[in-house]
Formats: structure tokens, C-alpha cells, sequence
């Protein structure tokens, strides 16, 4: 029976992703960057945020799985956040995945940005992402399947450094601690989409299943 790997995310939006493929393009051209084979960078229409890595599941369970995860976005209402920051795992001194950081967005801080007043965001960074990740993994593990149970972190993957452990160890140029604090845009979050990723030389390559929308 045909199987696909599978995941949950939030789809990014253009604005946002403009501005990471600006920031890929200058940190490709940097020092530092600029004659390294080993990194993998994302391409703008393929950035999300993942809620829930589901792994391997069959075709044929495709609804059920788009089901469960309405079952717990049907009562939540949408979320804001910016995209600001660039960070690496496990560590910017032997990084393996570049990413850029998401910050969930009080109404207070939604009003202030409107109104072009920045404020520093408050308490965890994105509580409510937090519990809806939490929630999507607790519901598919009670329906029998298999999510990735690793604790979660909010993040849009911009490259992912290949080779072996060995060889990871590049030099991060000035330019990404630039950006270390840099807004790359804000986004309100409507529905989640149910995807799947197919390995290609270049790289996995994501296409939606199911869309599900937030429920308020």
C-alpha cells in the first residue's frame, strides 16, 4: 500500500518569505558563507512552520489524519505572529539547520505594531503554538500513529548544512548576528495545511493535502 511522509504546518506568508530569500541571498554572497558547498538553502514557496511531524502514513489515511487534526484546531481561534531573528540547531558554532525565529504577538504588541510602536514581546514565545503542537501530537498518538514526539521549537528552517558531523563546522558570518534581531514580517494565521514531503535531489519537496481552518 502506497505510503507518503507526512506534516502539519502553518504556510508562510509572501511578505515573509521575500524577506528570508533576501536575507538567504546576502548571507550565500558573505565571507563566510560564499564558499561553502554544504548548505542546503530552503526555497521561498517551501518555507512553513511545523506543528506536527507525522512521518510515514498511507494514502488511504489521508482524511483521517486531516480529521483529527480538525478536531483540535476547530475550537481555536487565529494566531499572530512575527518572524524576527536568526538562530541555529543544535549551535551557531557546529550548526546543522539555519532558521529564522517566530514570536507569537499579544494584542497589546498587534496594536503597538498597527500603530508602528514596537514592543518587546512578553512570557514564552509562542504559548498558544506551543499548545496546539502539544495537542496534535497527544490526538494522533491516542488514534495510533506515530508523530515525531521531540520537543517542539518554533522555527522556519532557512538551510540545512550536508556533509557529515565531521564537516559541519563552518563559520557563521558577521551578517547573520546582524540579524539577530531583525523583524521579517508579521502574519495572522487562518489554517494549517496538512502536507506531504517527497526526497528529490535538491531536496524535499512539500505539497498540500488538506487545509484546515483555525476555528474562531
Amino acid at each position: 500500500m502506497a505510503t507518503l511522509r507526512s506534516f502539519l504546518c502553518v504556510e508562510i506568508s509572501g511578505e515573509i518569505r521575500r524577506n528570508l530569500h533576501r536575507i538567504q541571498q546576502r548571507l550565500a554572497r558573505s565571507e563566510g558563507l560564499a564558499s561553502t558547498e554544504g548548505i542546503r538553502w530552503v526555497a521561498p514557496d517551501q518555507m512553513h512552520l511545523t506543528l506536527c511531524f507525522l512521518g510515514e502514513i498511507h494514502w488511504n489515511q489521508t482524511h483521517q489524519v486531516a480529521q483529527i487534526a480538525k478536531s483540535v484546531l476547530q475550537s481555536q481561534s487565529r494566531v499572530t505572529f512575527s518572524c524576527e531573528g536568526l538562530g541555529a540547531f543544535p549551535n551557531l558554532e557546529q550548526p546543522r539547520v539555519l532558521w529564522a525565529g517566530v514570536h507569537e504577538l499579544t494584542p497589546s504588541k498587534q496594536r503597538a505594531s498597527e500603530d508602528s510602536e514596537p514592543e518587546e514581546p512578553t512570557g514564552p514565545s509562542c504559548p498558544r503554538f506551543n499548545w496546539i503542537a502539544a495537542a496534535l501530537t497527544q490526538a494522533y498518538l491516542e488514534q495510533r500513529f506515530y508523530p515525531d514526539i521531540k520537543p517542539w521549537a518554533p522555527h522556519v528552517t532557512l538551510g540545512r548544512v550536508t556533509g557529515s558531523k565531521g564537516e559541519r563546522k563552518i563559520a557563521m558570518p558577521d551578517e547573520y548576528h546582524e540579524f539577530a534581531d531583525q523583524e521579517f514580517g508579521i502574519q495572522t494565521v487562518h489554517e494549517v495545511k496538512l502536507m506531504s514531503s517527497e526526497r528529490s535531489q535538491a531536496g524535499p519537496v512539500y505539497r498540500p493535502i488538506a487545509t484546515i481552518s483555525l476555528g474562531k
